[in-house]
């Protein structure tokens, strides 16, 4: 990782730190982020509509869905891993390189005339190694989108990817 780390480092006029590598996903806390930064989300507006923290009896509720065909045929499953994979510093200040692992898969159910399962079926998926970096790391000044896909194409043609057989499916600014 370090070799494609330089590269990085050297295609962005970056200068690469070694630092602390880890999971993000491995973390005992979540991320807090400022409640009063102007594009916070309270998540917890959008889970369930009741917002009784005590336990609910479902049965009912369950009764009633069992006696019509299921609410949802199609499914989406994903998995993702975030690792923070080093330190880059642009114009005196650092940033973290992230990178990921990104999966996402739909299937269909299918059922019987008589609304027993009979069968998943695929439907499609898609999966790939995500780098992110800074938009500083954008010295150029050319359009972004532009900037991060040529990156992306000049990693993927490094040798030591070509020979693992790992192909980066996009490199973004954020």
């Amino acid at each position: 990782m370090g070799k494609i780390l330089d590269f990085i480092a050297g295609e962005t006029q970056g200068k690469r730190f070694a630092s602390f590598k880890y999971c993000y996903d491995d973390t005992l806390e979540p991320i807090e982020y400022d409640p009063d930064e102007e594009h916070y989300i309270n998540m917890k507006d959008y889970a369930e509509s009741v917002h009784d923290p005590k336990m609910r009896d479902m049965t009912a509720r369950a009764e009633l869905c069992r006696q019509g065909p299921p609410l949802f045929k199609y499914f989406l499953d994903g998995s993702r891993r975030v690792y923070k994979v080093d330190d880059i510093q642009y114009d005196k200040k650092v940033f973290p390189v992230i990178s990921g692992q990104v999966s996402v898969a739909c299937c269909g159910r299918e059922m019987n005339d008589n609304f027993t399962f009979r069968e998943f079926h695929y439907v499609e998926e898609e999966s790939y190694p995500v780098v992110c970096l800074p938009v500083v790391a954008n010295g150029e000044g050319i359009d972004n989108g532009v900037f991060f896909n040529n990156l992306k194409n000049k990693l993927n043609e490094q040798p030591l990817l070509k020979k693992s057989g790992i192909e980066i499916g996009k490199v973004c600014g954020i």
